[in-house]
């Protein structure tokens, strides 16, 4: 499980489920957030478990698998280390993307917003950093 802090000018968004699609087996959680001020501001950031083949492995193997990202910075967390590089979507546009490498997990942070002129998108960019830089996993109990 993890934990974030929103700037205050940031809400959960809803599910971008349809109504009729259920979830399945195979489909990643998923969290999205987006501006309070720009509620057409959809998928501004989102947070998923991903490569999960390399979860097991240390911090450290995870770290030298992904340092040739071409990243723009690194930060550490509580429970690990980040990598924020701009990934490429199916456009070929950037998306800026932060990498968390946690002792069990890997999480994958994104900020893909539908229109990159859109009012405040630099700001709300600005303030995917500042989220990133919050993240923090939290330890599950252990049921007795």
């Amino acid at each position: 499980a993890f934990q974030i802090k929103l700037p205050t000018t940031w809400d959960v968004a809803k599910s971008l489920l349809g109504k009729d699609e259920k979830p399945t087996a195979t489909t990643k959680i998923v969290v999205y957030f987006q501006p309070k001020a720009m509620p057409d501001f959809s998928q501004a950031v989102s947070i998923e478990e991903d490569y999960l083949d390399f979860a097991t492995l240390s911090t450290k193997e995870k770290y030298d698998i992904f340092k040739d990202l071409k990243l723009i910075d690194e930060f550490n967390f509580i429970n690990g280390t980040g990598l924020y590089f701009l990934n490429l979507n199916d456009k070929g546009e950037q998306i800026p993307t932060v990498l968390l490498l946690a002792k069990k997990h890997i999480y994958r942070m994104s900020f893909n917003a539908i229109d990159k002129q859109a009012a405040g998108y630099l700001t709300y960019r600005n303030d995917f950093e500042k989220i990133a830089s919050t993240f923090t996993t939290v330890v599950e109990e252990t049921k007795k």
